[in-house]
């Protein structure tokens, strides 16, 4: 998170967003988290390799079985029912671009970068290790130092990258980009 003029900047990233629950996810958490989110400049990408996937999370329409985990009050707060779907209300769609990146194309993943965050949950296991390397080796490259990645439970950076450092939040274990030490060049 960094300051730009008076406002506070934060940047995330969520990697094989599939349909959008997660990057909507997070606009939420951040618009209730944040004392006075107005000032903030909040980014969010969201991006997957298939096209369907991310035309349906563009449109934020979404079956209540979707939502059924929703608690009743950020469901009318954030969410406008349509027949038997649920809308995503604009102010948690704005700060959300989705982009089509394929994680195994160097040239797409280095399109991104200042991130703060990326979740990549649960998208790594379907790669072989050599592939891992490189993908968390463009992730590395896309976080700001102090940066966090998070994976999913089964995923772990430790025998295919040395370059994170392991951190545990509560119960949750995240990886770091390094701050550069006081006086390192």
């Amino acid at each position: 998170m960094r300051e730009k003029g008076d406002r506070k900047k934060i940047k995330i990233w969520s990697a094989a967003c599939s349909t959008g629950e997660e990057p909507y996810t997070l606009s939420i958490i951040l618009l209730e988290m944040l004392d006075e989110p107005e000032e903030w400049e909040i980014q969010i990408l969201a991006s997957d390799i298939n096209t369907e996937v991310l035309q349906k999370a563009r449109a934020g329409l979404y079956e209540g079985r979707s939502v059924r985990d929703v608690p009743p009050e950020y469901l009318e707060k954030y969410f406008t029912k349509r027949d038997d779907k649920y809308l995503i209300n604009l102010n948690v769609k704005k700060p959300v671009s989705f982009r089509r990146i394929n994680l195994a194309d160097r040239n797409e993943m280095s399109s991104v970068s200042g991130c703060d965050f990326i979740f990549c949950r649960n998208c790594l296991i379907y790669f072989d290790d050599e592939s891992r390397k490189s993908v968390l080796s463009n992730f590395y490259e896309s976080l700001n130092p102090g940066g966090f990645i998070f994976l999913g439970h089964s995923e772990s950076v430790g025998r295919i990258s040395s370059a994170y450092e392991v951190r545990k939040i509560g119960d949750t274990i995240v990886y770091s980009r390094p701050k550069p030490e006081e006086g390192a060049l």
